[in-house]
């Protein structure tokens, strides 16, 4: 669980114990044994991480250097799921600075700085 416990620290590094224990829903100080490499972590708190917000990432930590098949699909599975998150992200974006370009335009004025043809320099 070590890994875990790395991983925590990297993702919560202030009060780590608190969001590490709110995941897990286990108490602060359990979350500071595992800090402290004092205690190990149970199934249930291992179960707790995996289905919280940081659930793939504890489940990478888990899996290391495992291979198996499934965790090959999965985790190529997961990468789809992100881009196509991280591409609709951006098309709204690129939506909302077109109708902010259009407005401007409509309203008179550039909203690039200068005519269609006019060169600008950033």
């Amino acid at each position: 669980m070590a890994r875990v416990v790395a991983l925590a620290r990297r993702l919560w590094p202030r009060n780590t114990a608190f969001h590490l224990a709110s995941r897990a829903d286990v108490s602060p100080r359990a979350a500071e044994n595992w800090l402290a490499e004092a205690t190990g972590m149970s199934a249930d708190a291992l179960a707790g991480l995996l289905r919280s917000d940081a659930g793939l990432a504890v489940l990478e930590q888990v899996m290391g250097e495992a291979k198996p098949a499934w965790w090959a699909d999965l985790r190529r599975h997961a990468r789809l799921v992100e881009l196509e998150r991280r591409q609709e992200e951006h098309r709204r974006m690129l939506e909302e600075l077109m109708q902010e370009s259009a407005d401007a335009a409509a309203a008179g004025g550039s909203a690039h700085g200068g005519s269609r043809g006019d060169a600008v320099d950033f």
